[in-house]
Order: C-alpha cells, then sequence, then structure tokens
C-alpha cells in the first residue's frame, strides 16, 4: 500500500511538472508565460525571426513581417505587413499562440495585439549580451531549451572573442552612417553606440538621445571623425563615400578611413549581431594600426 501511494506521488509530481507553465522575461523587462510550448509563432521584424532560428524554433515559425530574409528558410513563409501596417485579421486567422515583436511597433499597434489576447514578447535588446537572453527565452517559451541555451553561449563565447580596446590611446572618433538623405547616424546608449566603444571608437554623436537621430552634414564636418562607418550595401558605400570627398578637412576623409558593414548585421539587434561587431571591431582596429599603442583582446 506504501508502495502505491509513493508510485501515485511520483506520478502525479511527473504530470504536475510536465505541464509547468513556461515563464520568461522580455528584453524590455516584460513577463511573458504560456502553459505550453508555442507552436504557432508569428514575428514582426527581421531580427525577430532570426532569434526565433536561432532558438531551434524555425519550424514553429508560420509567419513573418516584411524584409525578413534571414535564414533563407524565412523567405517561403506568408508576410503578414511591415511595422508600420500589420494585417491584424490575417494575425487572427493564422491563431499564433506566442508573436514576438519589436519595441519600436507604435503603442495603438502593441495595444492592439495585446487586446487579441495572444502571448507578447518583445525582441529589442538594449545591450549586446541581452540578445543571448532573447535567444534563450525563446527557447524556453518554444520547448527548445537546450537547443537555445547552445547557441545563447555561442553568442557569448563570440562576444567575448571579438571585443577589442586599445590600453592607452585615446579612442578614435568615429561617425557612423545609418542612410541619407536624411543623415542618420547612431545616439549614445545605442547598440551600435556601444559597439564602437568596445571596439576602441568614440561616437562623435554620444550625446545624443534619440537612437538614430538626423544630424546636420556640417555637424560632421565640424567633428572631424577620424574614421566614418557606414552600414551600407556596396553600392551606397560607393555613393556616399564618394559623397563626402567634397570635405578633404575631415581627418577619415584625407586618411580614406572607411568602413563599410552590412548593415543587416548591425542594424538588427540579432544573433547575427556579433558577426557585424567583428567587422566593426576589425575595421577600427585596422585603422588605428598607425598608432604606437597596442591593440589587445578584451573581455566586458
Amino acid at each position: 500500500m506504501v508502495i502505491l501511494r509513493c508510485l501515485f506521488i511520483f506520478l502525479f509530481l511527473l504530470s504536475a511538472s510536465t505541464h509547468a507553465a513556461l515563464t520568461v522575461t522580455d528584453s524590455r523587462g516584460n513577463t511573458v508565460t504560456l502553459e505550453t510550448p508555442a507552436q504557432r509563432i508569428i514575428t514582426l521584424s527581421p531580427h525577430a525571426a532570426e532569434l526565433v532560428f536561432a532558438a531551434g524554433a524555425g519550424a514553429q515559425l508560420i509567419a513573418v513581417s516584411e524584409h525578413s530574409d534571414a535564414p533563407p528558410a524565412v523567405k517561403t513563409l506568408p508576410v503578414i505587413g511591415r511595422a508600420g501596417m500589420l494585417d491584424i485579421e490575417r494575425i487572427m486567422a493564422l491563431k499564433p499562440s506566442l508573436i514576438v515583436l519589436p519595441s519600436y511597433l507604435s503603442v495603438a499597434q502593441q495595444q492592439t495585439l495585446r487586446a487579441l489576447r495572444i502571448a507578447l514578447y518583445i525582441a529589442d535588446a538594449p545591450t549586446p549580451e541581452v540578445i543571448a537572453n532573447d535567444i534563450e527565452a525563446l527557447g524556453i517559451l518554444s520547448g527548445h531549451e537546450t537547443a537555445a541555451r547552445a547557441a545563447a553561449q555561442r553568442y557569448r563565447a563570440q562576444l567575448k572573442n571579438i571585443t577589442f580596446r586599445r590600453e592607452s590611446a585615446e579612442p578614435l572618433s568615429v561617425f557612423y552612417q545609418i542612410w541619407e538623405p536624411p543623415l542618420y547616424t547612431v545616439g549614445g546608449g545605442s547598440l551600435i553606440d556601444q559597439a564602437i566603444t568596445r571596439c576602441g571608437g568614440r561616437n562623435i554623436f554620444s550625446t545624443l538621445a534619440a537612437p538614430s537621430p538626423v544630424v546636420l552634414r556640417e555637424a560632421v564636418v565640424n567633428a572631424r571623425p577620424q574614421v566614418m562607418i557606414m552600414g551600407a550595401s556596396e553600392q551606397d558605400f560607393t555613393r556616399w563615400k564618394n559623397d563626402w570627398q567634397r570635405w578633404p578637412q575631415i581627418p577619415a576623409v584625407r586618411h580614406q578611413a572607411f568602413i563599410r558593414i552590412d548593415p543587416d548585421l548591425l542594424h538588427r539587434p540579432g544573433p547575427r549581431f556579433v558577426e557585424g561587431m567583428a567587422v566593426l571591431c576589425e575595421g577600427i582596429r585596422d585603422q588605428g594600426s598607425g598608432v604606437p599603442d597596442p591593440w589587445q583582446a578584451q573581455s566586458f
């Protein structure tokens, strides 16, 4: 009788643990809870789709937003709108159990989605490290905790290995160009601003609070950056670089210190951000090779 009672208790506890709710915190500090792993996931930004695949849940992704293109399998999925215009009726018809969205959706859009009573996970990491947390959290919510933890650990190892600084020299002043016209750059505290600092640079617009402010070309000329980095396609990079030749008084122009980075790497807070950081650090390091102080790998 005692044995049967113990067996019953064991089976009860096993059943309870099997059906325990899945609870995580998203990258903006919100608690997200699911009773069972999400089997139907929709993403509302390109980087969110990349995060879901990195977490091992690519097979559970049923629809994505415009411009989602990585990994290649994403291109075969239905598109349910873009950041400024979501097809809410189609989202409802697809009956997702989890929606992964960016924080830059409007308040009205977020309220509309919350009214659907579908679990929402905001994936918009404020630091490079939190990207790994997003991967792990999405792995838990989708039932791929082990695979997601391994992917997050790989990301953290890559992040540690590609972070550089110079021991004693002053950081190289950097202008990062996102787009033109108008002339967009990165403000202080943004992910790219943090990456520039870790790579031994100093963002000339780090005092601006907006993550991607518009600036005047004259402000760039007056700041005299030593390096100009452009998140651009090869075609845009050539055009932008040629445009800046009119201002040879800028040290970066005078010494042709231009760096191109694939915008899909650094402009998305997803698993490939670490690859963009590697290119960024290598570029800044190479531009600083003429400076006597040695460059060394540095963990942060």
